[in-house]
């Protein structure tokens, strides 16, 4: 029984410490938290994805997304933008197929996507939509108009937003409701006023 308890205990400790056993925790991040933090904030539609080793940054599989920048609504932004992403799950194909999944936001060619960006890593070149997922916002065309589909659904976005932005306070009551049109120059006109303010 002492045997099998320390055999039991030795696979515990192995798996908890293997470097594949990782979790990401992020803090909640409302629009006004999310928009003051991003060094970028653009809408971008991908346009290529290439999956290779990054020998000379992070030493990793990595993938590599190209978009083309529809609209800058925050920092410097040429017509293009490449992020690099650690490859994870079985989509990263190529030589190595990465066997890890560590939550980051994956991108679908062709699609429209609203990100509020962190800065390059200076060690890795690596970037992330800021809150990980709290800043990526697919987006979709719906009667000629742009949408950001569930947005009403993330209720933290908007949380303590009316308090802060007065003059928009019935565009976010509009925009956190269920029967909300999900409508992007709405969304876009709080995240303006949240970088006049």
């Amino acid at each position: 029984m002492k045997l099998f308890k320390f055999f039991l205990l030795s696979a515990i400790f192995i798996f908890f410490s293997s470097p594949f056993a990782r979790a990401v925790t992020v803090k909640p991040l409302n629009l006004q938290q999310l928009t003051r933090m991003a060094p970028r904030i653009v809408q971008v539609t991908l346009e290529d994805k290439q999956v290779e080793y990054d020998d000379e940054e992070s030493g990793r599989l990595v993938v590599y997304y190209t978009f083309k920048v529809n609209e800058c609504i925050k920092g410097t932004c040429s017509d293009h933008l490449t992020i690099k992403q650690i490859a994870q799950g079985t989509s990263a194909g190529g030589p190595v197929t990465a066997r890890i999944n560590l939550g980051l936001p994956e991108y679908d060619g062709g699609k429209t996507y609203l990100l509020f960006l962190a800065n390059d890593s200076p060690r890795t070149g690596m970037t992330a939509p800021m809150g990980v997922f709290q800043g990526h916002f697919p987006m979709e065309k719906q009667e000629g108009k742009w949408v950001v589909p569930g947005l009403h659904t993330r209720a933290i976005l908007f949380r303590n937003m009316e308090e802060r932005l007065p003059a928009k306070s019935s565009t976010i009551r509009k925009l956190s409701s269920e029967g909300s049109a999900d409508d992007y120059e709405e969304f876009k006109s709080v995240i303006n006023a949240i970088l006049e303010k």
